[in-house]
């Protein structure tokens, strides 16, 4: 008997079993084109429609590509100016730039970066524990605006994208500043009053904060007499300088804003909480202009095609798919240790190239994320792989439901159904497509194909067939291929690609009758006839008894 529920929860649970197979190429670096530095900086700063912050007038300390080589750590032996970039450093670079915050929040490495890190989460804490004592607004403590903005410049770490330098610039990948330069740029700036010491007013926070201002300054001084040649990063030295002063330039970021009109008191805990949430989702540059007009929706348009532009390069460049097709799980010998089979063919390539490392098999669901295959064992008569991945072990076992492969015959007339990812489909689960057996088809070797009447398109080889019987779910084949017909020979496409420019037409017409021949004889065949291999087969397969 067959359930009026073909599928049933047994059934929507086995999709966890299904996976996407797909070989990768691992791109030559050497083979991809490679971009001057100016050209390549331009494409980058081009995906961006917003202006720079206020303070930062020049890319210079900001610059996509210098923070994309200090990430990846590259050691550079000659002049940056004459280091070229490939697309995929491009692409790399726009991907780190977009990820960069206007300000961090965490110290980077060195000394003193835990301390650090520990004051900034007891100062936010003491924010979130004023806010909810003094929920009522009218009973709030008023704050000036230089402690108020100290407040909120103390739970970061890092320098405010917009504030001004004050220690004196240097060019390198990696700047540091030793302590001795700290402390004479600190009596510089005392000396010539640049920055305020203390608040000027007596309201509340500014005895703690004259407080915390003298602290640091000791701390400083008696760093300075210890230890005069300890190194640190741009960033942190520039942030030890300023925390021993109150005030700030007046083109430094403007962490909140004047309020005219307003008594001498005009922030509280709220303006100070509402402001540690905005610079903690603030990145560096904003991907578009605010939209104001015309013109503004023209820079957003320019911006998404600078960043396909790149994006398509990349992928064009570096392919990484080069072949693609489903698979199933199924237990091995213990019922933790699984195995993954498909057909030969959808893993030839990978085959083909063993040992020269240029690829690779990946497998992915939305159950076991992407992993990466470790072996392959293959049957080539009866186009049959089965893949190992020692990492498919450590997925949470309840995750996971094996398929289990059925010696019972496919009769002709019988309904079934199938699970696969087609090359148009882009998720994480399998699709559900369902059909029934047409007829089998004899070969000369390795025995007879079931033929399936269903609607299965490429990227579905090596998925399962399956039906129920007597209300249990049973793998009796596995999808090998799509009937398709040929419209050009294989010569008349080789002659067609080499004399593409001597083409009635052009290489245009001749790029599109490829292209059409290809989809007809593949991806949009009008057939929807599938070649099965019975269960029975994979089941008494080398591979599957490896």
């Amino acid at each position: 008997m067959y359930s009026d529920d073909v599928l049933g929860e047994d059934g929507r649970t086995a999709f966890n079993a299904c996976v996407r197979v797909k070989v990768l190429r691992n791109p030559n670096p050497l083979e991809l084109p490679q971009y001057s530095r100016e050209d390549a900086l331009k494409r980058v700063q081009n995906c961006y429609g917003s202006p720079l912050p206020q303070g930062l007038d020049t890319w210079r300390l900001y610059d996509p590509l210098v923070l994309y080589d200090q990430r990846n750590d590259h050691q550079l032996n000659i002049s940056k100016l004459k280091r070229t970039y490939s697309i995929a450093d491009i692409a790399g670079a726009l991907s780190d730039f977009d990820e960069k915050f206007y300000v961090e929040r965490d110290p980077e490495d060195g000394p003193d970066a835990e301390q650090i890190k520990a004051k900034i989460k007891e100062r936010r804490a003491a924010v979130s524990r004023e806010l909810k004592e003094f929920e009522d607004p009218n009973n709030r403590r008023k704050y000036s605006w230089i402690v108020a903005q100290r407040r909120v410049r103390d739970c970061f770490a890092g320098k405010f994208a917009g504030d001004s330098d004050i220690l004196s610039h240097r060019v390198g990948l990696k700047v540091y500043y030793t302590m001795s330069d700290i402390y004479e740029a600190y009596m510089d700036i005392d000396r010539k009053k640049q920055l305020t010491k203390y608040a000027q007013d007596e309201g509340p926070g500014s005895k703690e904060l004259k407080d915390l201002i003298d602290k640091n300054t000791e701390s400083m001084r008696s760093e300075y007499h210890k230890h005069p040649q300890q190194k640190y990063p741009r960033g942190v030295a520039e942030r030890m300088l300023r925390n021993c002063f109150a005030g700030t330039l007046p083109i430094d970021t403007v962490i909140l804003p004047p309020r005219e009109g307003a008594d001498n008191f005009p922030y509280d805990i709220s303006d100070i909480h509402k402001a540690i949430a905005k610079f903690d989702n603030k990145k560096l540059i904003d991907k578009y202009p605010k939209q104001n007009g015309h013109r503004d929706l023209e820079k957003k348009n320019e911006v998404d095609k600078q960043r396909a532009d790149i994006r398509n390069e990349f992928e064009a460049a570096t392919k990484p798919e080069i072949e693609h097709g489903t698979g199933f799980i199924i237990a091995g010998v213990t019922n933790d240790d699984y195995h993954i089979i498909t057909n030969k063919h959808v893993v030839e390539t990978f085959l083909e190239n063993s040992g020269k490392g240029n690829c690779e098999i990946h497998i992915c669901n939305e159950v076991i994320g992407n992993v990466v295959i470790d072996d392959v064992d293959d049957d080539n008569l009866n186009d049959l792989a089965l893949l190992h991945c020692s990492k498919l072990n450590s997925v949470e076992n309840s995750k996971i439901h094996p398929l289990e492969l059925f010696p019972e015959s496919l009769k002709t007339g019988q309904p079934v159904f199938c699970f696969g990812y087609p090359i148009h489909h882009h998720g994480n689960t399998a699709l559900f497509v369902n059909g029934s057996v047409s007829g089998h088809q004899e070969r000369m070797s390795g025995g007879p194909l079931v033929m399936l009447h269903c609607s299965l398109s490429s990227g579905c080889s090596g998925g399962p067939v399956m039906c129920r019987v007597k209300n249990q779910l049973q793998v009796l084949g596995m999808v090998k291929e799509k009937h398709i017909k040929d419209i050009l020979t294989q010569k008349e496409q080789e002659k067609l690609s080499r004399d593409r420019d001597t083409v009635s037409g052009g290489a245009e017409v001749a790029k599109i009758v490829l292209k059409l021949n290809e989809a007809l004889t593949g991806t949009h065949s009008p057939f929807n006839f599938v070649n099965v291999i019975p269960a029975e087969k994979s089941r008494n397969s080398t591979v599957s008894n490896a």
